[in-house]
């Protein structure tokens, strides 16, 4: 999983070496990612990351360990501190295992979707709300379940596009509404599956 800081990536985790946090700096492109010396307190891949402004935070959701077990943590990464490191967030453990899934931020809350359970295609939709103690909220359920899907925002909708369902392909895009939480299914669809 990576996240973007200004003109710094932070990829965090992997399936081989996955405590690893590596940053690549988009002015040199040509340099290899450098790894800090920050390692991730459960080794993961598959997770969510977001990087949330108003705490200077680096957080990371859900995922799979090195042994194919579901990680229901979640960690920080305080990019302010004088010496970084991972932490857990123990208020905020997952009450559904999320793997495979796509999220977004929006004002103090994230958004995950995508799998959940035993990596199978979900429904489902949590809210990660970070005010306060950091707590998960459970929202409406989409019309298709999927995961590995393209997650993107746009005001206050958020947009699914493509992605893994239950059988067959997925060129379906999905709109999700937060104001009145709820999912619908714009007419247009991708021109090939993802």
């Amino acid at each position: 999983s990576a996240v973007t800081v200004g003109k710094l990536i932070y990829i965090t985790g992997g399936f081989i070496e996955g405590t690893l946090t590596r940053v690549y700096d988009t002015d040199q492109p040509n340099v290899r990612p450098t790894t800090i010396s920050a390692a991730l307190t459960t080794s993961r891949y598959g997770h969510a990351s977001f990087l949330n402004p108003s705490d200077n935070k680096i957080y990371l959701v859900g995922g799979n360990t090195i042994f194919a077990e579901e990680d229901k943590t979640v960690e920080t990464f305080d990019l302010s501190a004088s010496s970084p490191a991972w932490t857990g967030v123990p208020s905020a453990a997952l009450n559904l295992l999320y793997t495979a899934s796509s999220g977004g931020l929006i004002g103090s809350r994230f958004y995950v979707a995508g799998s959940a359970g035993t990596s199978s295609p979900s429904s489902m939709l949590n809210v990660l709300e970070l005010s306060g103690s950091p707590h998960w909220i459970p929202f409406a359920t989409s019309p298709l379940p999927v995961k590995d899907m393209v997650y993107g925002k746009i005001g206050s909708s958020i947009i699914t596009a493509g992605g893994i369902p239950q059988l067959g392909t997925n060129i379906q895009t999905m709109k999700y509404d937060i104001l009145s939480d709820s999912w619908s299914i714009p007419p247009a669809t991708l021109s090939t599956s993802t």
